[in-house]
């Protein structure tokens, strides 16, 4: 095969690369749900081979496109595109903000889909070369990735924290065995901390704090009025620890628009002349009520009879 010949194969098997890549996206999107933006990772990091053969590329129409392709492919690598297009795909009133991903599973991830798109390149070059063995090889590769590493990396946009009308809920298969609802009632404040203070502040872990996988950038701190076990961290994949937590502290993508929709949603000017201990006291009346076995009774609206009513 002749050198030019080798380059026309090598080009349309990249530019095919690009529309695959590109319509997988498209597709994730019309989708519009947490597997959909999951899988967007897989395709959006064909960017980094695509990057590469820019510089092989002879047909000057063609690396324009490629390009075009490898810029369209990196924004959505962006962690604040994904958490953006993923922000109001549940439930009309929740909202869901995305947990920064531990530096060692992006590292491992890029580095494998990486992997798996040269080698989706590699096997068309075998094919049309008839070296139908060495494609053989490759897709048993390339079958691999998709079987063992598809469903990890699209279940790590399933580490969120949901804005729900009675509070949040924190999800984080990495850090905790179940998912945690903290009702609006047990938070007392939230803060948003640059990364420089917290690692001053808090170089050891205390044992009534929580740790969610702290990354680079802001951390969010949030506070509770009282303690609760709710909290079964993992230790490792086989160990896990109930602990007494009443602070938080956690890597959001968008750590600046969480506070600012949850000081918003709750925290808004009508109830700015709220007591400060308003939440402290009915949690007080209600351990007191529990420990005397008292139930309050349901509010009701009916009417009273007519033998009730004064004369």
């Amino acid at each position: 095969m002749s050198k030019y010949s080798h380059d026309e194969i090598s080009s349309k098997i990249t530019f095919g690369i690009c529309l695959l890549s590109i319509t997988g996206i498209c597709i994730c999107l019309a989708w519009q749900n947490l597997n959909a933006m999951g899988a967007i990772r897989i395709f959006s990091l064909a960017s980094i081979f695509l990057t590469a053969s820019l510089f092989i590329q002879p047909n000057m129409g063609k690396s324009i496109v490629i390009a075009i392709d490898v810029i369209t492919l990196a924004l959505f690598l962006y962690p604040k595109t994904i958490d953006l297009f993923s922000r109001y795909i549940g439930a009309g009133n929740e909202q869901i903000f995305l947990l920064k991903t531990p530096k060692s599973v992006s590292l491992l991830v890029g580095a494998i889909w990486s992997f798996f798109w040269l080698a989706i390149y590699y096997i068309g070059i075998n094919i049309e070369d008839k070296a139908i063995y060495t494609a053989l090889i490759l897709s048993v590769f390339a079958i691999a990735a998709l079987a063992f590493f598809a469903n990890l990396t699209i279940n790590i946009i399933r580490r969120r924290i949901v804005v729900v009308p009675n509070g949040i809920v924190i999800c984080d298969p990495i850090t905790l065995s179940d998912t945690i609802l903290l009702p609006l009632i047990k938070l007392k404040n939230i803060h948003t901390l640059a990364l420089s203070y917290f690692a001053t502040s808090h170089s050891e872990q205390k044992s009534n704090e929580y740790f969610g996988s702290i990354g680079i950038g802001k951390v969010t701190q949030l506070t509770l009025l009282e303690k609760t076990d709710s909290f079964i961290i993992r230790k490792n994949h086989l160990n896990t620890e109930r602990k007494d937590i009443d602070e938080l502290y956690i890597s959001l993508v968008s750590a600046d628009a969480f506070e600012a929709l949850f000081r918003d949603r709750f925290h808004g000017p009508e109830k700015a002349d709220a007591p400060t201990n308003q939440k402290s006291e009915k949690i007080e009346m209600l351990k007191m009520e529990k420990e005397l076995g008292i139930k309050t009774a349901p509010k009701s609206d009916a009417k009273l009879p007519e033998w009730r009513k004064k004369s």
